[in-house]
Order: C-alpha cells, then structure tokens, then sequence
C-alpha cells in the first residue's frame, strides 16, 4: 500500500467495528478503506500461515 503525504489511518477499535465492519456487512462501498487494512480468508490457512498474510 502507498501511503500518501499527509495520510493518517489510526482507527480506534471502536471506529473499525462502527465504520467500517458494519459498512462492509451492509454491503457498502469500503474501497477506500480497503486499501488501508488488507481481508484476508482466514479459513483457507493453516494457522502458523497467517502471520505471513497479514
């Protein structure tokens, strides 16, 4: 991900679970946040996988 000048993306945990997870449940358009935190399946990993894909 390429950071731009001036971006900040530090959510607190309250703001991921009341923007973004439930915009995403809701179908809605996350794009511009999508860019910011990676979704990753984790089902389809073994679980000392998934450090490498986070």
């Amino acid at each position: 991900m390429e950071n731009r000048v001036g971006f900040r993306f530090i959510p607190t945990d309250e703001e991921i679970v009341d923007y973004y997870l439930r915009l995403k449940n809701l179908g809605g358009d996350t794009s511009h946040v999508d860019k910011a935190i990676s979704t990753v399946d984790i089902c389809s990993f073994e679980p000392w996988e998934l450090p490498s894909e986070l």
